[in-house]
């Protein structure tokens, strides 16, 4: 799959899971929230803390992580190949089975 193309899916469903998140806090919509969504962000956060945890100096502070995530998009916009992403910088996919996603 083209990167473009599954960066702009990610970005669609990290957008929907937020939405989900701030009528569950703001309105009680307990409902929406799916196991799938939930598994989801399991998934970013996993690939988050093994990243901050992997690469302890390029992560080393809240203002570094900003900086690192301003030049990527930059890096992106530009359509050029990373220059700061590191090698080893990875996201983990896991798969999940549909009883892995059923309400039960």
């Amino acid at each position: 799959m083209d990167w473009v193309l599954a960066n702009a899916k990610l970005q669609k469903r990290i957008n929907e899971v937020y939405e989900k998140r701030n009528m569950l806090v703001h309105q009680g919509a307990r409902e929406i929230v799916t196991k799938g969504d939930l598994l989801f962000t399991d998934d970013l956060l996993l690939n988050l803390f093994v990243n901050l945890v992997k690469f302890p100096t390029l992560f080393g502070s809240k203002e570094k992580i900003v900086e690192f995530a301003e030049k990527v998009e930059a890096e992106h916009k530009l359509g050029i190949k990373s220059k700061v992403q590191p090698n080893g910088l990875g996201f983990f996919s896991r798969r999940y089975t549909e009883k892995d996603l059923s309400d039960i």
